[in-house]
């Protein structure tokens, strides 16, 4: 089944400043990535369909850009996984005609009807 991208995009604190992340350029699904903010933030975005934050993570700690520690920066991964994870099955179910109701049997009560 072919699925339309589904880009997101997402801002990683780095723990050490980066100036440009030519890494990520090459990595099919990623289409921008960019720092700013003295080269502490990241701007990426990918297709869900290709690739999940974790990846995202992966490739940039196995080239010496770790992410920003620390509880915020932690609840902020788990909470974008879990996310990420939930589109992406939303992406690829099939609704039914029988899953939402048609506007023609829906009755809105009007006021001074008697």
């Amino acid at each position: 089944m072919v699925h339309n991208p589904l880009i997101v995009a997402r801002t990683i604190r780095l723990a050490v400043p980066a100036e440009q992340v030519p890494v990520l350029a090459g990595i099919p699904g990623v289409t921008a990535a960019r720092t700013d903010a003295g080269g502490r933030l990241l701007h990426v975005s990918y297709d869900l369909h290709q690739l999940g934050y974790g990846d995202i993570i992966r490739i940039l700690s196995a080239t010496g850009l770790t992410p920003a520690g620390g509880f915020a920066e932690t609840m902020k991964r788990r909470w974008f996984g879990f996310t990420e994870r939930n589109l992406v099955d939303q992406s690829k179910t099939i609704h039914h005609c029988g899953g939402t109701p048609a506007i023609d049997r829906i009755t809105v009560p009007r006021r001074n009807e008697e």
